[in-house]
């Protein structure tokens, strides 16, 4: 006679263990400790086999009849469906081992070499903000087109269309690296290259060198109150590199001795040292920079600790703070110098050395290995001179 719940939720622990039989071979064990397991008895192969289904309650009898019919239909297809359940359960630990989130982490390891470790922080700040809740938790293979578009579409949705074209450009990596070693087939990112907004490319304006003057005579009121961003806004207008690369440098990379600031290969975008011939007024800077950091390692210690650099935004909110908010950004100054050095008719090659650009063209970079230290030494010193000469008559 079938079972009732009833009779399950009733069913008392005894001195042993006893079993009330349901139909179609489903029967209860009720152990001494007042354990309820659900069982199955079938025959494989002419030998009796016991297949187990779950704990009472946690298993009801409605779920465990279900259960028992989905193992009279694998066996009826010529499978024991413990095995199965093995090779399921296997399928599954296999599948969450090569989840989106554990390959997207494996990716951004494996790419230290090429990666500093903010870019790496970075990506994985998106991606644990935009992309894991939604997707990180299911198998690489079981990632659609749609699926990631959704994600890209909530970030472009926001505003960020920069951040939305980067995360695809992300995710299509993780994809690859999963093709690469085995663990995917496709890359579902390669049908989704036209279909964000993408904001149009903008560049850095430079600097009109007529207003030169009065971004000086800015500065120098400026000094008074906030000396060491006044200095750092200085340094990049006559070194015109990036605001990071200033940002966290530290007196280490400074040889006064050879006038050269040598800024290591992991904090340029290039991942080559990167060397800064010293101008008369750069050095003079350097020193004034000196007394105002301290006992700092840092050229720019932060306010809140001198272990740490001072925060990103800095430098703009240095510029805000003396009207030029909207006119120039930190790499202004790159386009400033970049520009005024060609019309003053300076070879290209020292400028873009200087700048730290890499050619594009791949053959010729593998091929230019020359550094034009003496002339780019000499450049240095005339651009410092040449800004000087736009602001005569300026007080400093």
């Amino acid at each position: 006679m079938p079972l009732s719940d009833t009779a399950v939720r009733n069913a008392k622990p005894a001195g042993s263990t006893y079993t009330l039989s349901d139909s179609g071979a489903l029967y209860l064990y009720v152990m001494p400790n007042g354990s309820k397991l659900w069982r199955y008895r079938f025959r494989w192969f002419d030998k009796q086999q016991t297949y187990s289904i779950g704990m009472y309650p946690a298993v009801g009898l409605a779920a465990a009849r279900q259960k028992r019919d989905q193992a009279k239909k694998i066996l009826a297809d010529g499978q024991h469906p413990t095995q199965q359940r093995k090779l399921q359960l296997l399928a599954r630990r296999a599948a969450n081992s090569n989840s989106f989130k554990v390959v997207c982490l494996e990716y951004i390891k494996s790419q230290s070499k090429t990666w500093d470790a903010r870019y790496a922080e970075r990506v994985k700040r998106f991606m644990d903000v935009d992309v894991f809740p939604k997707i990180g938790h299911l198998p690489i293979t079981g990632v659609s087109s749609p699926e990631v578009l959704a994600i890209l579409r909530a970030v472009e949705k926001r505003g960020s269309l920069t951040v939305a074209e980067k995360l695809r450009i992300w995710i299509g990596g993780v994809f690859r690296y999963a093709v690469a070693t085995g663990r995917a087939e496709n890359d579902p990112t390669f049908s989704l290259r036209n279909a964000l907004h993408l904001p149009p490319t903008s560049h850095a304006p430079p600097l009109d060198k007529r207003r030169i003057p009065s971004l000086v005579k800015a500065l120098s009121a400026f000094e008074k109150n906030e000396p060491s961003l006044a200095v750092g806004l200085r340094l990049l207008l006559l070194t015109f590199v990036r605001g990071s690369e200033l940002r966290l440098a530290k007196w280490t990379e400074i040889d006064w001795k050879h006038e050269e600031w040598r800024i290591p290969a992991e904090r340029m975008k290039s991942r080559q040292e990167h060397i800064v011939p010293m101008s008369k007024q750069v050095v003079a800077l350097f020193k004034t920079l000196k007394g105002l950091s301290g006992d700092s390692e840092l050229l720019f210690p932060s306010a809140s600790g001198v272990a740490k650099a001072i925060s990103d935004p800095m430098w703009n909110k240095a510029l805000s703070r003396i009207g030029f908010s909207g006119e120039i950004t930190p790499h202004s100054f790159r386009a400033t110098a970049s520009t005024l050095l060609n019309e003053l008719g300076y070879e290209p090659d020292w400028i873009e050395r200087q700048l730290a650009h890499v050619p594009r063209n791949r053959t010729r970079a593998s091929y230019n290995h020359a550094q034009h230290i003496p002339e780019r030494r000499r450049m240095m010193q005339e651009w410092a001179s040449y800004i000087d000469q736009l602001c005569v008559g300026v007080p400093v």
